[in-house]
């Protein structure tokens, strides 16, 4: 009787060593490798090693489904090491950046598990990068400068088409960057570099396509012409100009102000004009701003003073016996040409109320019908006339009846 006991508890411990045994088996894991190109392509024939720690646990190679399956792995923390075929890259070999010669990170496989471990590769050949330039509203943008380049420097140059977009084909296999270097004036602020991408990576068959979006660079400069007392001089003229040339004119408004824009992000000048008898001191920041640099959305206002100084020539024009003579024409001048004309009313008398100090004037008569005037200073003109701010100077010409 104990003897039987003894054999059936013998056979129980051998069956339940079996069944640890087969449960084993169950509970091993797998490691698939998946080999492709950039674009989702496979590639067979890539050298696989796996390991754990130091020691090479298996070795295989890639299908032309570009996989290759690690099976019966007991739990363990795995890597896989690959080696690409002739033909292909590392991706870090043409942009730099972390290895990828092994896989090692999230591959330890617990009771069971199934893990995959991918690789990317680069194929040795020939692409194409090809540029478009558009505006913000997406309209294309012609002519613009493209240049292509490697990190050792510029390779090729190219200008957008009608339809914005210019093509480089083909474009050796590497590392490959577009700039936007010789962008025309007026599209980037001071401190802006020109528009690039690199890091291009270039491989056989590949299509790289670039957008480049282009805001023009502008804002806007005004000037804001003020009396004494700070109240808006309306119709004064301001030009604004470069280092070259004058680019507009124009007069300030009721509010004092003349704007300029939208104006690209250059370098600009205002100056005053001349309006009588409006008077300015001269100088920089005084009657012109000069080195005015334009600024990316800028609204820059700039502030001239002027002063009205004004004096009155009166005229009296009357025949030898000292009777008016009306239908006298007058007219006012400096050396510069004529200011003004006028003529005599029943009285003789005729005035220039806005003669502007500081300047020489001149006046002459023109007799009407039925007077004549001996010509000459004093008599049919006078001149090197000067008035100080509210001074009247008074004027007689005599003309001979006949």
């Amino acid at each position: 009787m104990v003897r039987r006991i003894t054999q059936v508890v013998f056979l129980i411990l051998l069956l339940g060593g079996c069944a640890e045994l087969v449960t084993d088996i169950l509970e091993y894991g797998s490691v698939v490798v998946e080999t492709r190109r950039r674009s989702g392509d496979p590639v067979a024939g890539v050298r696989l090693t796996l390991f754990t720690g130091a020691r090479i646990m298996a070795t295989g190679q890639t299908g032309a489904d570009g996989r290759f399956l690690f099976e019966n792995l007991p739990p363990d923390g795995y890597g896989v090491y690959a080696e690409p075929p002739e033909g292909y890259a590392r991706p870090e070999e043409i942009l730099g950046g972390a290895s990828t010669v092994t896989v090692d990170d999230g591959l330890g496989l617990e009771e069971g598990e199934q893990k995959t471990a991918t690789f990317t590769y680069v194929k040795i050949g020939p692409g194409a990068i090809s540029v478009t330039v558009m505006g913000l509203d997406g309209t294309p943008v012609p002519g613009i400068p493209v240049t292509l380049y490697r990190p050792t420097g510029p390779e090729g140059k190219g200008v957008s088409g009608a339809d914005g977009g210019v093509r480089f084909d083909p474009v050796p296999f590497g590392n490959w960057g577009v700039a936007l270097l010789d962008l025309p004036a007026g599209f980037l602020d001071w401190d802006e570099g020109a528009p690039f991408l690199d890091g291009i990576p270039i491989e056989e068959g590949s299509e790289e396509a670039v957008a480049f979006t282009l805001e023009p660079c502008q804002g806007t400069l005004a000037a804001r012409v003020v009396d004494p007392n700070g109240a808006p001089v309306a119709g004064y003229p301001v030009q604004l100009y470069n280092a070259s040339v004058v680019l507009e004119e124009g007069v300030t408004g009721a509010d004092g102000v003349r704007s300029f824009g939208p104006l690209g992000c250059l370098e600009f000048a205002m100056r005053l004009g001349r309006l009588l008898p409006w008077l300015f001191d001269e100088g920089r920041q005084k009657d012109f701003f000069d080195g005015i640099r334009v600024t990316r959305g800028s609204l820059q206002t700039f502030r001239f003073a002027v002063v009205r100084c004004a004096g009155m020539v009166s005229i009296r024009v009357e025949d030898l016996g000292g009777v008016p003579v009306p239908g006298a024409g007058l007219t006012l001048y400096t050396s510069q040409g004529e200011v003004a004309r006028g003529m005599t009313d029943a009285t003789g008398a005729f005035g220039f109320p806005d003669a502007a100090c500081g300047v020489q004037y001149g006046v002459s008569v023109q007799p009407p019908s039925g007077f004549t005037v001996t010509e000459g200073r004093g008599s049919s003109f006078f001149d090197g006339i000067m008035l100080e701010d509210g001074e009247q100077t008074s004027l007689t010409f005599r003309l001979a009846a006949g």
